[in-house]
């Protein structure tokens, strides 16, 4: 299936930023300047140094080496010269969360415990056989259906109704055809109290690796 590299961070208000600054291009320097709540900015520029912390790490190079791209506005972010790995981030307030996979799709995302769901949002994530348990396990089945959404590089431009998932293990059901072709292994926890994250990997299926028993 190839490696997989997860890595979470906790983040306050009053952690140090110049620690992450160095690891920033000027870009993100300059999108996390455009963040006016101090725990916003501190989020932004923790997940995009822990991002290009992580590809340096897999790819032995200097952080000045690590650049992205998107192929259109809203895009996935993808590295420049190295298509065997996909990456994927999130931050909210009080935690980061970044994926690195080779060979393979991958999709992270992050969520306070708290985040309320209203029952016109919450319907608005739902899938017909998710009704049932989807109100008690609501930041949970948004996290996921996020990673999912991430790992493909659509994000929130996909019906969240059209992702059935299953719990207890968690599971994809059903999924439209943007998902088709790969093999899905969903992995939701709690890294830190009141943060709950979600990881979704995809793999094509002609892999014999994800075909064995």
């Amino acid at each position: 299936m190839g490696r997989v590299f997860t890595a979470t961070l906790p983040v306050d208000d009053h952690a140090a930023e110049h620690g992450w600054n160095q690891w920033l291009d000027d870009d993100e320097q300059a999108r996390a300047g455009r963040f006016v709540v101090l725990a916003d900015r501190q989020a932004f520029r923790a997940a995009h140094a822990l991002r290009r912390a992580m590809v340096t790490a897999v790819l032995g190079c200097a952080p000045a080496d690590v650049r992205f791209t998107v192929d259109q506005p809203g895009g996935k972010p993808r590295l420049v010269g190295e298509g065997g790995l996909d990456v994927s981030l999130s931050h909210c307030r009080g935690a980061v969360a970044c994926v690195v996979g080779e060979g393979c799709r991958v999709g992270i995302d992050v969520e306070r415990s708290d985040r309320p769901f209203p029952p016109e949002v919450l319907a608005m994530i739902t899938a017909p056989a998710e009704l049932p348990w989807a109100a008690e396990r609501a930041v949970p089945l948004w996290t996921l259906k996020e990673a999912l959404t991430k790992a493909v590089g659509w994000g929130l431009a996909i019906d969240f109704t059209s992702l059935s998932l299953a719990p207890d293990p968690w599971r994809a059901d059903s999924l439209p055809p943007q998902f088709a072709g790969a093999a899905w292994r969903l992995r939701q926890w709690s890294p830190y109290p009141g943060i709950q994250a979600a990881l979704a990997v995809g793999k094509a299926v002609t892999d014999e690796s994800i075909l064995a028993p």
